[in-house]
């Protein structure tokens, strides 16, 4: 907590002294360098697999397991995140999103879709690749939830753009394969606070983070794109389970 606090502090006024055009990706950086630290904190050791992520500006795309999800895929690239409003005004938290430039959905009033889709293209147009969790929930792994459209509108029908799917697997917690689940939050009943100090306490988590092929957008619009990500991401969660049952 400490480390979090001190390092978006110095976040918060190094990015003021930047030049405006360089306070986006200056943010997303600084994001990197912290997220890997609290990974390196909590013993989360992360095993990248699949095709080098590409330095292209991208959307980019993953199943949502748990509090640390955000945290060991900002911890590998400089990335923006987008998660729901009610997180702007957390305590602690909150602050910390704001400062590390997260763009805020309102799930509740489609009306705000366009303003958040204009967040991210100007994200993408200073540099920055963009993480949404369209799902929109967590689960324990064991299934890839359908997932959302609204995200894919602003890279729809880009002749230039493209998204890059990612599947993000629990392999062992403390050691052990068959407690994979304590690292997740699908449990309706468990608080945020209560799924990250249950965290904290875990004495290593080991995860792999499986990158895809980039999909093109050019031609397709937003319904199109969510449909073929999807099935990327299916493919690749039946591929690590397919390895999980081989291995056992």
């Amino acid at each position: 907590m400490w480390s979090l606090a001190t390092h978006t502090a110095y976040l918060s006024v190094a990015a003021r002294w930047r030049p405006p055009v360089e306070r986006v990706a200056y943010r997303a950086y600084r994001q990197q360098v912290g997220c890997a630290l609290i990974c390196r904190i909590l013993n989360v050791r992360v095993t990248l697999r699949g095709a080098p992520i590409p330095t292209q500006p991208m959307l980019y795309v993953c199943n949502h397991l748990g509090v640390l999800d955000p945290f060991i895929l900002a911890s590998q690239t400089p990335v923006a995140f987008a998660a729901k409003s009610e997180i702007r005004s957390w305590p602690f938290l909150g602050w910390v999103c704001r400062e590390m430039g997260l763009l805020f959905v309102e799930r509740e009033r489609p009306t705000k879709t366009s303003a958040f889709v204009r967040q991210l293209e100007d994200k993408l147009a200073h540099g920055v690749s963009v993480v949404v969790y369209p799902e929109g929930t967590t689960s324990r792994g064991d299934i890839v939830r359908p997932f959302k459209t609204g995200a894919f509108e602003a890279v729809a029908g880009d002749a230039d753009g493209a998204i890059l799917p990612f599947y993000l697997q629990i392999r062992a917690v403390n050691g052990d394969p068959a407690r994979r689940e304590e690292a997740t939050w699908a449990d309706d009943t468990q608080a945020f606070v209560e799924h990250g100090w249950h965290l904290c306490g875990l004495k290593s988590i080991e995860v792999d983070l499986v990158v895809g092929e980039p999909i093109p957008t050019a031609g397709h619009d937003r319904k199109e794109l969510a449909k073929r990500t999807h099935k990327a991401v299916v493919q690749m969660h039946d591929e690590a389970l397919g390895e999980q049952v081989s291995t056992a």
